[in-house]
């Protein structure tokens, strides 16, 4: 995973639940950035690369805290 910069003080936290017919549900809370959040996504790549974005989270407009549904796919699940 690359390595973060900015503020040591930033923190965050991504919780999700997978329900019926592959429905992610998630929560995105942070606080303690340097500057407004670009966006959140979840990527799938092998361990130490960020990889193609799955599901986005948030862009351009990214607040905290944000929740959503995905519905994700066979092979994203």
């Amino acid at each position: 995973m690359p390595k973060p910069t900015g503020s040591p003080k930033g923190t965050g936290t991504f919780t999700g639940t997978v329900g019926a017919k592959r429905v992610l549900t998630w929560k995105l809370t942070f606080r303690g950035l340097t500057g407004p959040a670009a966006g959140a996504h979840i990527h799938l790549g092998a361990p130490g690369k960020a990889g193609r974005v799955a599901v986005v989270l948030c862009g351009t407009v990214c607040k905290s805290p944000m929740t959503g549904r995905a519905t994700l796919t066979p092979a994203q699940l």
